[in-house]
């Protein structure tokens, strides 16, 4: 068929509603009024929009019904505020007429409204959907009065209602075959003349537009379905979309509301496998195809019949994977057991002690720990335990990603899963940041060491200062030393601070206590763990040695042609 063929079955092409559909839409898809006015003292006359019933009473009448508890309400009410018709019972929004302002258009603005509607129709098979707005707007009619007879005349004209129907997307739906078309201005000569429709080669997922930051859709993409019988005469009979709504709470009859129908019915002429997703329970997978419009196609197989090839797995795969939830974070997660080289209920049953063990949820956890598995060549239960004992993975792969820069031998498990892994990571990730920047290791190598060793290196009484020849240096100072001048690194290559090492003269290589330097000035000096487990500082324990050597280095720390520290004359006499 041409598209003027099709295009002519579609019964609202225009502007204007069927009849048969006028008294489904046209009302209880707006705002229902009490429209109130007063055409003599003490005689109020309202209106109700929702049943068409109209109330004439007396201000001040004793209730003696239950009619009448309504009305002292209504007696009461102000304009805008909500009421229930005693008639019928529905919600109202009180109008006095006197209270209202008519427009240019001669109709009330304050009451215009507008909803977004899918209708459904059929047509020799084919199902037809128009989605458009439909409008509604309030303009003056009679003055007919249903009060006692004698009365004076209204002050104001009833208001009544028209409503119209604007569609600017239609769809022609068959299973295999989605055609669809939009609706489009026709100019001429710079003039708007009209309006005509173009078919849409790639139909978009969504006959709404979502709400955006440009421009935001009142209703952010959700409509209002009308004429859903219609699916039942056609080849779309069996898609089980009453089932996918009870899902969402919703019933399969006229005045569905939501944003779930019109792409419900769109994929399924495209992928019939929505069915067979929809009787299984994957809602996931169905809500990431009509919400982003994925496909998946790596993980999912959309010419497949049946449910284990779909999802691209052998039965017993799949009934794990359906066990576990079925959605497609599950199925990721069936993908990673395969790669990993483990069953998937072992996988499943690891993923269920990791969260039991986390005090709170950890998102990507399991994932951790199936890379760190691999990375330190340990088994997933191995791994999942060790992550249970540190309170997560994040620390820990960290500290792995910065060994591996520094190329640790992560086969062995005091190095892969330290006992102590807050240290290590701390340590190894500032190891790593120096390490990362060559040409700040170079620069420090040839320009700063030089400077600190002539200035600072020193050797007296059994002790000496020595300089640090690099990063890793202070990196292990921290470590054996149990403070935290391994974090002064990158700072100390960089020049920003001065970090140097008192070594026993015999003992040149073993930490023994740590010093930070500003200049001429001692900043401080550290031992072991701070020196918090004795009542002495190193300051007290060698206080000659730090006399002599500060006052050498504020003196300008002179050398002889060799390098050998020139010390006060004093000193020497005292050290002869």
């Amino acid at each position: 068929m041409t598209d003027a063929e099709i295009l002519s079955k579609f019964r609202w092409h225009g502007y204007h509603l069927p009849e048969d559909c006028e008294e489904r839409m046209g009302e209880h898809f707006f705002t229902e009024y009490a429209f109130v006015q007063s055409p003599k003292q003490g005689l109020r006359e309202i209106y109700f929009t929702c049943c068409g019933e109209r109330m004439t009473f007396l201000r001040g009448t004793p209730a003696e019904s239950y009619r009448d508890n309504y009305q002292r309400e209504l007696e009461t009410a102000r304009h805008n505020d909500m009421a229930l018709c005693p008639i019928c019972g529905a919600t109202v929004l009180i109008k006095h007429l006197g209270r209202l302002r008519g427009g240019e258009d001669g109709d009330f603005p304050s009451l215009r409204e507008c909803r977004n509607v899918a209708l459904l129709d059929a047509s020799e098979g084919t199902l037809l959907i128009s989605a458009g707005r439909l409008y509604r707007r309030w303009i003056p009619g009679d003055y007919s009065f249903s009060g006692w007879p004698g009365e004076t005349e209204l002050s104001y004209p009833w208001p009544e209602a028209e409503t119209w129907f604007i569609p600017w997307r239609q769809y022609a739906v068959r299973p295999g075959q989605v055609r669809a078309w939009k609706r489009v201005e026709v100019w001429e000569a710079h003039a708007l003349i009209g309006y005509d429709w173009a078919s849409v080669k790639v139909p978009g997922p969504h006959p709404f537009q979502r709400a955006s930051v440009m421009m935001r859709d009142p209703e952010d993409g959700q409509y209002t379905t009308i004429g859903t019988e219609a699916v039942a005469e056609t080849g779309l009979k069996y898609c089980a979309i009453e089932r996918y709504l009870a899902g969402d709470g919703l019933d399969w009859e006229d005045g569905v509301y939501g944003r779930s129908v019109a792409e419900y019915l769109l994929e399924y002429a495209r992928h019939p496998q929505l069915e067979m997703l929809t009787k299984l329970g994957h809602r996931d997978v169905i809500h990431d195809l009509l919400d982003n419009g994925q496909r998946n196609g790596a993980l999912l197989n959309w010419r497949a019949t049946t449910p284990p090839g779909f999802f691209r797995l052998t039965k017993p795969e799949y009934k794990s994977f359906r066990a576990a939830g079925g959605t497609l974070a599950e199925l990721q997660q069936v993908r990673e057991a395969k790669r990993l080289g483990v069953s998937v209920d072992v996988y499943f049953a690891e993923k269920r002690r990791l969260t039991d063990g986390l005090r709170r949820p950890v998102r990507g956890a399991m994932h951790d720990c199936g890379e760190l598995s691999q990375a330190c060549g340990v088994s997933l239960h191995t791994a999942v335990s060790y992550a249970i004992r540190h309170g997560g993975t994040s620390t820990w792969m960290d500290y792995i990603l910065a060994a591996q820069k520094l190329d640790y031998d992560l086969t062995r498990a005091d190095v892969s899963m330290p006992k102590n892994l807050r240290e290590r990571h701390d340590d190894t990730v500032a190891l790593a940041r120096v390490n990362g920047d060559r040409k700040a290791v170079e620069y420090y190598r040839k320009h700063i060491l030089p400077q600190l060793r002539r200035r600072y290196e020193f050797t007296y009484d059994g002790l000496q200062i020595l300089a640090p020849l690099n990063g890793e240096e202070i990196i292990a100072e921290g470590r054996a030393m149990r403070h935290c001048v391994g974090g002064y690194a990158a700072r100390h290559l960089e020049g920003r601070v001065v970090i140097l090492f008192l070594r026993r003269e015999e003992q040149p290589e073993e930490p023994f206590v740590t010093i930070e330097m500003n200049g001429d000035n001692l900043v401080q000096a550290r031992g072991y763990h701070n020196d918090w487990d004795v009542s002495t500082t190193p300051q007290t324990r060698h206080p000659e040695f730090f006399r002599v050597w500060l006052d050498w280095v504020k003196a300008g720390s002179p050398r002889m042609q060799d390098g050998t520290p020139v010390l006060p004359r004093r000193l020497e006499v005292q050290s002869a």
